[in-house]
Protein backbone atom coordinates (compact mmCIF):
# COMPACT_ATOMS: atom_id res chain seq x y z
CA UNK A 1 0.00 0.00 0.00
CA UNK A 2 1.22 3.49 -0.92
CA UNK A 3 -0.69 6.47 0.48
CA UNK A 4 -0.33 10.12 -0.52
CA UNK A 5 -0.96 12.25 2.54
CA UNK A 6 -1.18 15.55 0.65
CA UNK A 7 -3.18 15.32 -2.57
CA UNK A 8 -5.49 17.89 -4.15
CA UNK A 9 -8.38 18.12 -6.57
CA UNK A 10 -9.48 21.20 -8.47
CA UNK A 11 -7.85 23.84 -10.63
CA UNK A 12 -4.44 25.18 -9.69
CA UNK A 13 -4.64 28.99 -9.92
CA UNK A 14 -0.99 29.74 -10.75
CA UNK A 15 -0.12 27.58 -13.73
CA UNK A 16 -1.66 24.87 -15.88
CA UNK A 17 -1.58 21.22 -14.83
CA UNK A 18 -3.15 18.72 -17.18
CA UNK A 19 -3.55 16.18 -14.36
CA UNK A 20 -5.77 18.53 -12.33
CA UNK A 21 -9.57 18.46 -12.36
CA UNK A 22 -12.44 18.70 -9.88
CA UNK A 23 -13.67 15.12 -10.35
CA UNK A 24 -10.47 13.37 -9.26
CA UNK A 25 -10.52 11.25 -12.43
CA UNK A 26 -7.17 12.53 -13.68
CA UNK A 27 -5.64 12.24 -10.23
CA UNK A 28 -6.67 8.59 -10.02
CA UNK A 29 -5.11 8.05 -13.45
CA UNK A 30 -1.85 9.48 -12.10
CA UNK A 31 -2.14 7.28 -9.02
CA UNK A 32 -2.55 4.23 -11.23
CA UNK A 33 0.56 5.16 -13.17
CA UNK A 34 2.74 5.37 -10.04
CA UNK A 35 1.15 2.68 -7.91
CA UNK A 36 -0.47 4.94 -5.31
CA UNK A 37 -3.20 3.07 -3.49
CA UNK A 38 -5.01 5.98 -1.86
CA UNK A 39 -4.73 9.76 -1.60
CA UNK A 40 -6.05 12.16 1.00
CA UNK A 41 -7.54 15.01 -1.02
CA UNK A 42 -8.64 18.58 -0.44
CA UNK A 43 -10.25 20.78 -3.07
CA UNK A 44 -8.16 23.82 -3.95
CA UNK A 45 -11.41 25.79 -4.07
CA UNK A 46 -11.68 25.32 -0.32
CA UNK A 47 -8.23 26.79 0.22
CA UNK A 48 -8.26 29.68 -2.22
CA UNK A 49 -11.92 30.68 -2.46
CA UNK A 50 -14.71 29.15 -0.35
CA UNK A 51 -14.12 26.47 2.28
CA UNK A 52 -17.65 25.07 2.36
CA UNK A 53 -18.00 24.91 -1.43
CA UNK A 54 -14.53 23.41 -1.68
CA UNK A 55 -15.26 20.75 0.92
CA UNK A 56 -18.32 19.69 -1.04
CA UNK A 57 -16.10 19.30 -4.11
CA UNK A 58 -13.77 17.17 -1.99
CA UNK A 59 -16.64 14.93 -0.89
CA UNK A 60 -17.96 14.67 -4.45
CA UNK A 61 -14.57 13.52 -5.78
CA UNK A 62 -14.14 11.07 -2.89
CA UNK A 63 -17.62 9.64 -3.53
CA UNK A 64 -16.73 9.20 -7.19
CA UNK A 65 -13.62 7.17 -6.25
CA UNK A 66 -14.48 5.82 -2.78
CA UNK A 67 -11.70 3.23 -2.63
CA UNK A 68 -8.98 5.60 -3.81
CA UNK A 69 -9.68 9.16 -2.62
CA UNK A 70 -10.11 10.02 1.07
CA UNK A 71 -11.62 13.37 2.06
CA UNK A 72 -9.58 15.89 4.06
CA UNK A 73 -11.52 19.08 4.78
CA UNK A 74 -10.39 22.62 5.48
CA UNK A 75 -12.39 25.08 7.57
CA UNK A 76 -11.96 28.80 8.08
CA UNK A 77 -12.53 30.18 11.56
CA UNK A 78 -13.60 33.58 10.17
CA UNK A 79 -17.26 32.83 9.41
CA UNK A 80 -20.60 33.16 11.19
CA UNK A 81 -21.19 29.44 10.68
CA UNK A 82 -21.42 27.05 13.64
CA UNK A 83 -18.15 25.23 12.98
CA UNK A 84 -18.88 22.70 15.72
CA UNK A 85 -21.91 21.49 13.83
CA UNK A 86 -20.16 21.84 10.48
CA UNK A 87 -17.11 19.73 11.42
CA UNK A 88 -19.51 17.04 12.66
CA UNK A 89 -21.28 17.10 9.29
CA UNK A 90 -17.90 16.72 7.59
CA UNK A 91 -16.98 13.78 9.80
CA UNK A 92 -20.34 12.17 9.08
CA UNK A 93 -19.53 12.42 5.36
CA UNK A 94 -16.27 10.55 5.88
CA UNK A 95 -13.68 13.26 6.54
CA UNK A 96 -10.54 11.75 8.05
CA UNK A 97 -8.39 14.85 8.33
CA UNK A 98 -8.82 18.56 9.09
CA UNK A 99 -6.28 20.66 7.17
CA UNK A 100 -5.43 24.15 8.40
CA UNK A 101 -4.52 26.94 5.96
CA UNK A 102 -4.23 30.10 8.11
CA UNK A 103 -2.19 31.94 5.45
CA UNK A 104 -5.10 31.64 3.00
CA UNK A 105 -8.02 31.93 5.40
CA UNK A 106 -6.74 35.01 7.16
CA UNK A 107 -6.25 33.90 10.76
CA UNK A 108 -3.17 33.24 12.89
CA UNK A 109 -2.32 29.78 14.14
CA UNK A 110 -2.45 30.58 17.83
CA UNK A 111 -3.82 29.13 21.06
CA UNK A 112 -5.31 32.60 21.66
CA UNK A 113 -7.67 32.00 18.73
CA UNK A 114 -10.70 30.66 20.63
CA UNK A 115 -12.74 29.59 17.54
CA UNK A 116 -9.71 27.71 16.20
CA UNK A 117 -9.09 25.98 19.52
CA UNK A 118 -12.72 24.85 19.66
CA UNK A 119 -12.51 23.57 16.09
CA UNK A 120 -9.37 21.59 16.92
CA UNK A 121 -10.98 20.08 20.02
CA UNK A 122 -14.18 19.23 18.17
CA UNK A 123 -12.30 17.55 15.32
CA UNK A 124 -10.22 15.53 17.78
CA UNK A 125 -13.34 14.30 19.59
CA UNK A 126 -14.69 13.19 16.22
CA UNK A 127 -11.61 11.07 15.60
CA UNK A 128 -10.00 13.32 12.99
CA UNK A 129 -6.31 14.19 12.75
CA UNK A 130 -5.23 17.80 12.28
CA UNK A 131 -2.85 18.43 9.38
CA UNK A 132 -0.79 21.63 9.30
CA UNK A 133 1.21 22.26 6.12
CA UNK A 134 3.90 24.92 6.24
CA UNK A 135 3.03 25.66 2.59
CA UNK A 136 0.76 24.02 0.02
CA UNK A 137 3.55 22.52 -2.10
CA UNK A 138 7.31 22.92 -2.34
CA UNK A 139 7.49 26.35 -3.91
CA UNK A 140 9.28 29.19 -2.15
CA UNK A 141 6.97 31.77 -3.74
CA UNK A 142 3.91 30.50 -1.86
CA UNK A 143 2.85 31.74 1.59
CA UNK A 144 4.28 29.82 4.54
CA UNK A 145 3.12 29.43 8.13
CA UNK A 146 5.96 30.32 10.54
CA UNK A 147 7.32 27.17 12.13
CA UNK A 148 7.49 28.98 15.46
CA UNK A 149 3.69 29.41 15.31
CA UNK A 150 3.22 25.72 14.50
CA UNK A 151 5.45 24.52 17.34
CA UNK A 152 3.80 26.83 19.85
CA UNK A 153 0.34 25.69 18.75
CA UNK A 154 1.20 21.99 18.91
CA UNK A 155 2.77 22.52 22.35
CA UNK A 156 -0.43 24.10 23.64
CA UNK A 157 -2.40 21.05 22.50
CA UNK A 158 -0.07 18.27 23.62
CA UNK A 159 -2.92 15.79 24.09
CA UNK A 160 -3.91 16.02 20.41
CA UNK A 161 -2.00 14.36 17.53
CA UNK A 162 -0.92 16.62 14.65
CA UNK A 163 0.60 16.03 11.24
CA UNK A 164 3.04 18.74 10.13
CA UNK A 165 4.09 18.68 6.49
CA UNK A 166 5.43 20.66 3.51
CA UNK A 167 8.52 21.92 5.33
CA UNK A 168 12.06 22.12 4.01
CA UNK A 169 15.53 23.57 4.61
CA UNK A 170 15.67 25.86 7.66
CA UNK A 171 12.22 24.73 8.81
CA UNK A 172 13.41 21.14 9.08
CA UNK A 173 15.75 21.23 12.07
CA UNK A 174 13.41 23.03 14.51
CA UNK A 175 10.68 20.51 13.66
CA UNK A 176 13.04 17.57 14.18
CA UNK A 177 14.24 18.86 17.53
CA UNK A 178 10.68 19.49 18.65
CA UNK A 179 9.57 16.03 17.48
CA UNK A 180 12.32 14.32 19.47
CA UNK A 181 10.70 15.58 22.68
CA UNK A 182 7.02 15.72 21.70
CA UNK A 183 5.32 12.50 20.67
CA UNK A 184 2.03 14.07 19.53
CA UNK A 185 3.45 15.10 16.15
CA UNK A 186 3.88 13.21 12.89
CA UNK A 187 6.01 14.60 10.08
CA UNK A 188 5.29 14.39 6.34
CA UNK A 189 7.76 14.03 3.49
CA UNK A 190 5.92 16.14 0.90
CA UNK A 191 8.28 19.09 0.52
CA UNK A 192 11.48 17.67 1.97
CA UNK A 193 14.39 18.01 -0.46
CA UNK A 194 17.19 17.97 2.13
CA UNK A 195 20.08 15.67 1.19
CA UNK A 196 19.57 12.36 3.03
CA UNK A 197 16.65 13.98 4.81
CA UNK A 198 14.60 10.78 4.99
CA UNK A 199 17.45 8.87 6.63
CA UNK A 200 17.99 11.67 9.12
CA UNK A 201 14.28 11.83 9.98
CA UNK A 202 14.19 8.08 10.62
CA UNK A 203 17.28 8.25 12.82
CA UNK A 204 15.92 11.23 14.75
CA UNK A 205 12.30 10.27 15.47
CA UNK A 206 11.79 6.77 14.07
CA UNK A 207 10.01 5.65 10.92
CA UNK A 208 6.70 5.15 12.72
CA UNK A 209 6.03 8.91 12.91
CA UNK A 210 6.76 9.71 9.26
CA UNK A 211 4.06 9.80 6.56
CA UNK A 212 4.67 9.99 2.82
CA UNK A 213 3.23 12.85 0.84
CA UNK A 214 3.53 13.63 -2.86
CA UNK A 215 1.16 16.61 -3.29
CA UNK A 216 -0.26 14.92 -6.37
CA UNK A 217 -0.87 16.16 -8.96
CA UNK A 218 1.05 19.40 -8.32
CA UNK A 219 4.45 17.90 -7.54
CA UNK A 220 6.21 15.09 -9.39
CA UNK A 221 5.02 11.86 -7.79
CA UNK A 222 8.12 10.03 -9.03
CA UNK A 223 10.35 12.36 -7.02
CA UNK A 224 8.30 11.89 -3.87
CA UNK A 225 8.40 8.13 -4.23
CA UNK A 226 12.06 8.03 -5.17
CA UNK A 227 13.35 9.89 -2.14
CA UNK A 228 11.65 7.37 0.15
CA UNK A 229 12.28 4.20 -1.85
CA UNK A 230 15.95 5.05 -2.41
CA UNK A 231 16.67 6.21 1.13
CA UNK A 232 19.26 4.17 3.02
CA UNK A 233 16.77 2.74 5.49
CA UNK A 234 15.34 -0.75 5.94
CA UNK A 235 12.67 -2.20 3.69
CA UNK A 236 10.31 -2.30 6.68
CA UNK A 237 10.90 1.40 7.31
CA UNK A 238 10.22 2.22 3.65
CA UNK A 239 7.00 0.25 3.78
CA UNK A 240 5.92 1.99 6.99
CA UNK A 241 6.54 5.47 5.60
CA UNK A 242 4.90 4.84 2.23
CA UNK A 243 1.67 3.44 3.62
CA UNK A 244 1.95 1.26 6.68
CA UNK A 245 1.84 4.17 9.11
CA UNK A 246 -1.21 5.65 7.43
CA UNK A 247 -2.99 2.30 7.62
CA UNK A 248 -2.14 2.05 11.32
CA UNK A 249 -3.11 5.62 12.18
CA UNK A 250 -6.33 5.71 10.20
CA UNK A 251 -7.31 2.06 10.58
CA UNK A 252 -5.99 -1.20 9.18
CA UNK A 253 -8.65 -1.20 6.49
CA UNK A 254 -8.87 2.31 5.11
CA UNK A 255 -11.29 1.59 2.28
CA UNK A 256 -14.68 3.11 3.10
CA UNK A 257 -16.10 4.38 6.37
CA UNK A 258 -14.36 6.32 9.13
CA UNK A 259 -11.94 5.20 11.78
CA UNK A 260 -10.83 6.38 15.19
CA UNK A 261 -7.82 4.08 15.20
CA UNK A 262 -5.22 6.72 16.01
Amino acid sequence: MVVDLSGYVGTWPYWQNHHADITGDKLVGLMNRWGISQTFITSLCGIFYDDEQGNQMTFDAAARHPDRLLPAVTISTLTDRDNGEYIKQCADQGARVLRLYPSYHGYRLSADNAPLMKLIRDSHELGMLVYIPVRIIMNWGLPAVPVSDILSFVSENDDIPFIVDCFNAGEYLPLIEFSRKNKNIYLGTTALTRYRGIEHMVQAIGADRILAGFAAPHQYVSCGLGKVKNAEITAAEVEAILGGNAARIFGTRMEGGTSNAH
